[in-house]
């Protein structure tokens, strides 16, 4: 983790301000911790050592941070939405990890939640490379503390799953089926993000690929052990379970709908064919299920509408990186293949759009300059290959 200069830290601290919500809810949690006798220790009479959770923050700063300023950074000013976006070796990223992280840890009460939480804070880390692979700063050094940080997550989403998958199964299958989602999209994204000037990112996404693979494959294979439970529990919930799955499911479809329809001239038309043809598999998955449900098989119904789920998040993930990957098509031609046979060229040739390792899809612009010695130069531009 990056040190962090205190004083900065506290100057743009101040410039950040909480959403209300955020506040309340912060302040709740404190008071309820202050409430808890069993976070109490009293040290002798009229004298009471507090320990709550706040104290088991870890920061690397340069300074350590008393309570009372954390307390005040949280309620009256500092960290929420600018340390959420942002990403290793800013200043705010620590805050990010240990103070907006921790919190949300705490307001997740049950195990399920918490596994769940696990699980978007493992897909967190994934975005925080893909947005440094874009700018060409995901070094070796990065790569590996984001790695690392995502194997914890990973980990840990295991753990919670094995603590109440034997009593919720349905809660089970849905939170390793949609990690397991995400996983998968992710690696299509990792691929597709480019290669660097230099390589150099190109391999350092390519290590972390073989990571989030191989964690993909092992939830894949619990997957199929939650589907069999699913399947063979006879609750009397089972159907309640799969009544409102069905609704939760119907409604997620919708939702990439109309995402897709408010972008379809950014898209293109093969884009939009793929990604509704995608849907349309979804919805007929979900009408599978509706089947399944009205004829009382419920835990067949569920299994179907959990596949459903995963169809429709798939698309608005990979949609979602075109829209933040992607550049915006330009309006204007691109200039034609032309190099000046005099000594100083300046015209770069424009390449035609290829494929690597199966997925990457680049527009490439080759730019002469001359310096001592004339340098060639490529300039690349991230195109996401959907594989709709």
């Amino acid at each position: 983790m990056s040190k962090l200069n205190f004083e900065k830290f506290v100057e743009d601290s101040k410039k950040i301000k909480l959403e209300k919500s955020e506040k309340d809810r912060i302040l709740h949690f404190l008071k309820a911790e202050m409430m808890n006798e069993s976070v109490r220790e009293k040290v002798s009479p009229g004298h009471i050592l507090w320990s709550t959770k706040l104290y088991q923050f870890k920061f690397n700063f340069t300074k350590p941070m008393p309570i009372a300023i954390i307390i005040a950074l949280l309620i009256t000013g500092g960290t929420s939405f600018a340390a959420q976006q942002s990403l290793p070796g800013d200043v705010l990223y620590p805050v990010k990890l240990e103070v907006n992280e921790n919190v949300r840890g705490w307001l997740a009460l049950s195990d399920e939640a918490k596994a769940s939480l696990e699980a978007r804070l493992a897909e967190e880390r994934l975005k925080e490379a893909e947005k440094l692979a874009v700018k060409s700063e995901l070094n070796a050094e990065v790569r590996a503390k984001i790695e690392q940080n995502f194997e914890k997550h990973a980990g840990r989403v295991e753990a919670r799953i094995d603590k109440f998958g034997s009593s919720n199964a349905q809660k089970a299958l849905e939170v390793n089926s949609n990690f397991q989602t995400s996983l998968d999209a992710h690696v299509k994204i990792l691929n597709n993000i480019g290669v660097s000037l230099d390589g150099e990112v190109e391999k350092e996404l390519d290590k972390l690929i073989l990571k989030v693979r191989s964690e993909k494959e092992s939830r894949n294979k619990t997957r199929e052990g939650h589907e069999a439970s699913v399947k063979a529990e006879i609750s009397p919930f089972a159907m309640q379970a799969a009544e409102g799955k069905a609704k939760a499911v119907n409604n997620k479809i919708q939702e990439v709908k109309k995402f897709l329809n408010g972008l379809k001239e950014r898209f293109g038309a093969d884009v939009v064919v793929g990604a509704e043809a995608r849907l349309k598999l979804a919805e007929e998955t979900l009408a599978e299920g509706q089947a399944e449900l009205e004829a009382g098989v419920y835990g067949e119904a569920f299994v179907l509408f959990q596949k459903a789920q995963n169809i429709a998040q798939e698309v608005k993930l990979l949609l979602n990186a075109k829209v933040e990957f992607e550049e915006e098509p330009e309006n204007s031609p691109t200039p034609s293949s032309s190099v000046s046979p005099s000594s100083s060229p300046s015209v770069s040739p424009t390449a035609e759009p290829s494929t690597v390792n199966g997925s990457v899809e680049i527009d490439s612009e080759t730019e002469v300059q001359q310096d001592d010695n004339t340098e060639l130069r490529s300039k690349s531009r991230i195109r996401i290959n959907l594989g709709f």
